[in-house]
């Protein structure tokens, strides 16, 4: 089974940019979601996921423009396909 997250692996992640009290509040939120998420994918199931990191873009964007879209479109596809280079289930 293949999974994916719309992330980077928490040891690609960028170190929080904190200049003000709503930079601090968006980064504890960010650190309990990547919290959660670790909980849920441990190093064994991580070998089975395609992680695509999104950054600027969130699951709750609707309104996303073509270009973004196709943006994604392309990084999914980018990233599938090298994991599956690699990938033996």
């Amino acid at each position: 089974m293949i999974g994916f997250q719309l992330a980077p692996r928490l040891d690609e992640r960028p170190p929080a940019v904190i200049n003000n009290a709503v930079d601090m509040y968006k980064a504890l939120f960010e650190t309990v979601t990547s919290a959660h998420d670790v909980r849920y994918i441990s190093e064994k199931h991580a070998k089975n996921v395609v992680f695509i990191p999104v950054e600027d873009i969130k699951s709750t964007d609707f309104s996303l423009t073509n270009e973004e879209k196709r943006h994604m479109i392309q990084l999914g596809r980018e990233k599938t396909t090298a994991f599956l280079s690699t990938w033996t289930p």
